[in-house]
């Protein structure tokens, strides 16, 4: 299970120390709150409508194809649709929603969709007013924002394991992850790259391992190189 930002656990993990002595104890002392909050708003679309929830994080377009991708807005009923990204999960876990996905969810943090609507309503203003080389520059920037947000769902480095020991928490993923309950395979604390080690995140295996099983493996490699001596090495 997805822990917010705190690092501090019950269970037994193992570490690469090389990494650990970079984090930050940042919100190491806060609690748990397991409530729907949004964080950030990324981007705005116009979507199919009801194309929004679970089914739009990118490993779910990944496997199942993006229930949007079809859509014609001349002939399907579109609506427009917000990039979620969700407090204490990583942005690989960020969901398209629209304003009533959100309210039917009672989520927190609404109004950090009001301050976003109300900025791309002055935004839109503006370039109707500007040069067309004042056009072309916001254009760069929002693609090169748009490919940060990509670039913060890569994970650079595994930095940790361990192992759920209970069924406690088990339910816990937010409603727009529809995840289902873990087992007892391993999770990875992931940092991610372009992001500092403030936001790393555990993450589970069956997710971590289908697009970046290098990075287990490197993991795996570091910590057996260190905890194995070699015939090369020294006893003083």
């Amino acid at each position: 299970m997805l822990q917010p930002k705190g690092y501090k656990e019950d269970d037994d993990f193992e570490t690469d120390s090389d990494d650990l002595i970079e984090m930050t104890g940042e919100g190491a002392d806060e609690q748990q709150d397991n409530s729907e909050t949004i964080e950030k708003v990324l981007d705005s679309r116009l979507g199919k409508k009801g194309a929004t929830g679970a089914s739009t994080t990118v490993y779910a377009v990944e496997a199942n194809g993006d229930p949007s991708g079809d859509f014609d807005p001349e002939k399907d009923e579109g609506e427009v649709q917000y990039l979620i990204k969700w407090k204490g999960w990583s942005y690989i876990h960020s969901t398209w929603e629209s304003e009533e996905s959100l309210q039917q969810q009672k989520v927190k943090g609404l109004k950090k969709l009001e301050n976003f609507k109300k900025k791309e309503d002055e935004i839109k203003q503006w370039l109707g007013k500007v040069s067309p080389e004042d056009v072309e520059y916001f254009n760069c920037q929002q693609e090169l924002a748009s490919e940060l947000n990509k670039q913060y769902q890569i994970v650079e480095r595994v930095i940790a394991v361990k192992t759920s020991k209970s069924t406690l928490g088990q339910t816990d993923f937010p409603a727009h992850s529809r995840k289902p309950a873990p087992s007892n395979e391993p999770e990875y604390l992931c940092k991610w790259m372009g992001l500092p080690y403030s936001e790393c995140s555990w993450e589970d295996e069956a997710l971590i391992g289908k697009k970046f099983q290098s990075c287990i493996d490197s993991f795996h490699s570091r910590n057996n190189s260190k905890t194995i001596p070699t015939r090369e090495c020294k006893v003083w």
